[in-house]
């Protein structure tokens, strides 16, 4: 439960596998709130999207940490429209999922897709890294 909230977990949860795993937007779960007679602001659900992010970050870095552990990584970058560049136009950002021997995913972003980007992400790791193609 996030401080200062009345939203419980299962709300949370929710409103994160609606987003991110059914590609359901917030504008949309705003709107099937209001018909369900559920008043929220949207800035209201973006905080708690945020927050909650916030929440599940230090569990992100103990899988990549678990991952850059494996002696064979596999890694790739993926585009993704992210940010406003202007009216109309959004920036290419990149995820990097990196794949370890213990069947662990995690997906750094970044903005550029320079090799710099690949040796931040694994850092120090003894693996053999094995890129797409």
């Amino acid at each position: 439960m996030l401080e200062k909230s009345f939203a419980d977990v299962s709300v949370l949860v929710g409103l994160l596998l609606d987003k991110f795993r059914s590609h359901l937007p917030l504008y949309r779960q705003h709107q099937r709130l209001a018909h369900a007679g559920i008043r929220l602001s949207r800035a209201t659900l973006t905080q708690w999207v945020h927050r909650t992010a916030d929440l599940l970050e230090p569990i992100y870095y103990a899988l990549l940490s678990s991952i850059l552990q494996s002696k064979v990584l596999a890694m790739d970058e993926t585009t993704i429209k992210a940010g406003r560049r202007g009216k109309g136009q959004l920036h290419t950002g990149y995820f990097w999922p990196v794949y370890g021997d213990q069947e662990e995913i995690a997906c750094p972003f970044a903005a550029s897709r320079a090799g710099s980007v690949v040796r931040e992400a694994v850092g120090n790791c003894w693996g053999v890294l094995v890129p797409e193609g």
